[in-house]
This record gives C-alpha cells, structure tokens and sequence, in this order.
C-alpha cells in the first residue's frame, strides 16, 4: 500500500517537474522545477475526501484506505523536501534539526 501511495505522490511531481524543464516558454533549471514542482503538483485527497463523503461512503474500506494513501502522499512531501533543500542549498546544521523533528 505504501508504495502505491508514494507512486501516486511522486509520478505527478516528476511530471510535473519535466514540465517545468521542457515544456515552458523559459524553461527552469532542474533543481527550481524539482522544488516547484513540489508544491505545483496535484493532490486528489481533498477532493477524493468530498466526493466519498458526498455518496455517502465514509463509513467504507475505500474511506479508510484513502486516508491512508493521502496520510503517505503528505508524508512523501516532507521526506522528499530535505533531501531536496540539500541538493539545492548544501548540508547546513540546520537541515539535521529539521531532519531530527521529522
């Protein structure tokens, strides 16, 4: 389940990424996409969330496991995030600190 989960997170951002590299009028270098394609990415968890509520489906198995996927999609981000900002900036201290409370 979990890799489903940070498939389903990850496929977009690289998509998305690419675009940003190839596609766009003044393309940005690979290390600017990755981090804007971070937050530039879709995420179907709220949306998949009302339309369960909303067919009245929220006491199902499919509820719960879309909780599950979209609790792995946030945590994909995070863990994705650190490494990237020490790609992008280097090591700093700080980067252990924040790693240490993740």
């Amino acid at each position: 389940m979990t890799t489903s989960a940070m498939t389903a997170a990850g496929f977009p951002w690289i998509f998305v990424a690419v675009w940003f590299v190839k596609m766009v009028p003044s393309p940005l270098p690979w290390g600017d996409a990755l981090l804007a394609a971070r937050f530039a990415a879709p995420t179907s968890a709220g949306i998949l969330f009302s339309m369960l509520e909303a067919a009245g489906m929220k006491d199902t198995w499919l509820f719960r496991k879309a909780r599950v996927l979209a609790i792995f999609d946030d945590l994909d981000t995070v863990l994705l995030m650190i490494p990237l900002k020490i790609v992008l900036v280097g090591f700093k201290w700080e980067l252990g600190l924040e790693l240490a409370v993740v």
